[in-house]
């Protein structure tokens, strides 16, 4: 059995579908069900990938938590693996970043995307998707290596549209508009050709900074820019897509085909960790959830979260937020850390939420439709379902959402695993 500190820790590894591995199932049902547990606490990476990545995430939070010998014994952590793309700054980044400082974007200048850059691209596109990707490859490459038309866009966007959605699959309230936008541009040359055009160059922000959102003044010129620049930023959004689909698929799961099976001999509290993707993967989990007569769902914990900031809303645009069977499903806190030093949920993944360039001065603040948890907090809530922290509390609300501003404590999107996190876990359990 191995160990993070004094808690024993147990592996539950999913594939793309949401499929458990059995053996990782068996181990944990008969942990469950023959140890003297208090507590189960399941943690969920995002972008990380490899296994070695994630026992690394699991085992330094764990330990900077702080928590007592007797406590971690009688704590099962159990860590997830999915396969989640590995997070890259793409070659956006020196554009984005001198914008962002308001000065003139880092970098030679403008420049065309290098055949190694767009090789690189398709290679990590494909790593992703598998096999399945080869349509959209194909017309990815037929697109890089002719120009922008009606027939090369709109084969482009015909093939993606086939490749996110395979068969007969109902989406979230989130992914749906999403998806809808792209089915639509399969069906619409002219929209095919408008969405692959406004990715040909850098992105740029049209306003000046406006409270909280990020923002430049005049357009700045673009670092890379041409067709295969286009086709790669293109695919990057699929990717994206297929991330916040497939953490959906596993959270699913990890309730449907884990949680709700586990038998534990005495009461038992539940609690679920996530980061970046992770946090929509464990949001999608608590979603499904229901208490069983020993297993109660106690907290939740998002730490930088990948997902739109209106998921927990009653309504966005008319819409219920696809997680707002959430509220109230923790007897203890939800806990959201945001921040806009976290520049992949501030900058990137509103970025890669845009089917079209459509960038206004609102750019992953919190009035950006397109906004992101880890970057604002959860929106469009009432004050009696939230809570809002301007640092690490005291103590934590039970039975709330607390909204905590990790400004002081979190520098960028992967640096949640400090000695401040694993306090503010630690919170969480007392």
């Amino acid at each position: 059995m191995e160990q993070l500190e004094e808690s024993r820790f147990v592996w539950l590894e999913f594939d793309r579908t949401g499929a458990p591995t059995e053996a990782d199932l068996n181990v944990l049902r008969s942990e469950v069900s023959s140890s003297d547990l208090s507590d189960v606490v399941v943690m969920s990476h995002g972008w990380k990938n490899t296994k070695a990545d994630a026992k690394l995430l699991y085992g330094t939070l764990w330990r900077n938590t702080g928590l007592s010998v007797d406590r971690q014994r009688k704590t099962l952590v159990v860590g997830i693996l999915w396969p989640a793309k590995t997070f890259s700054t793409d070659f956006d980044r020196q554009s984005v970043k001198g914008q962002l400082a308001q000065g003139a974007p880092e970098g030679p200048g403008v420049r065309e995307l290098t055949e190694q850059e767009f090789a690189n691209a398709i290679a990590e596109f494909r790593d992703l998707f598998g096999a399945a990707a080869d349509q959209t490859i194909g017309a990815a490459r037929a697109l890089a290596s002719l120009e922008i038309d009606n027939n090369t866009a709109k084969d482009l966007l015909v093939a993606a549209k086939a490749l996110l959605k395979p068969g007969d699959q109902i989406f979230d309230n989130e992914l749906a508009p999403d998806f809808r936008n792209i089915e639509k541009a399969a069906k619409d040359s002219e929209r095919a050709v408008e969405i692959l055009e406004s990715m040909s160059s850098s992105p740029s922000f049209k306003d000046a900074r406006e409270g909280d959102a990020q923002g430049i003044g005049d357009a700045v010129a673009s670092l890379v820019q041409g067709t295969g620049a286009a086709v790669a930023r293109f695919l990057n959004q699929l990717t994206y897509f297929e991330m916040k689909k497939r953490s959906g698929t596993v959270g699913e799961a990890l309730t449907k085909k884990v949680l709700n099976g586990l038998a534990p001999q005495k009461p038992l509290r539940l609690h679920l960790v996530g980061h970046s993707f992770g946090g929509r993967l464990v949001t999608a989990a608590a979603n499904t959830w229901k208490d069983t007569a020993n297993c109660k769902l106690f907290s939740i914990t998002l730490l930088q979260a990948a997902y739109s900031h209106n998921g927990l809303a009653a309504k966005v645009d008319g819409v219920t937020g696809a997680f707002h069977n959430v509220i109230g499903k923790a007897a203890g806190p939800i806990v959201v850390t945001h921040t806009h030093n976290d520049s992949a949920c501030t900058v990137a993944y509103p970025l890669a939420s845009r089917l079209a360039r459509d960038i206004a001065s609102a750019l992953g603040g919190a009035g950006d439709r397109y906004g992101a948890m880890g970057a604002n907090g959860p929106q469009l809530l009432s004050n009696d379902a939230v809570v809002l922290h301007d640092a690490i509390p005291d103590k934590l609300k039970q039975g709330k959402i607390n909204s905590v501003l990790a400004d002081a404590f979190i520098s960028e999107h992967n640096d949640v695993t400090n000695p401040s996190c694993g306090k503010l876990l630690r919170l969480v359990f007392t």
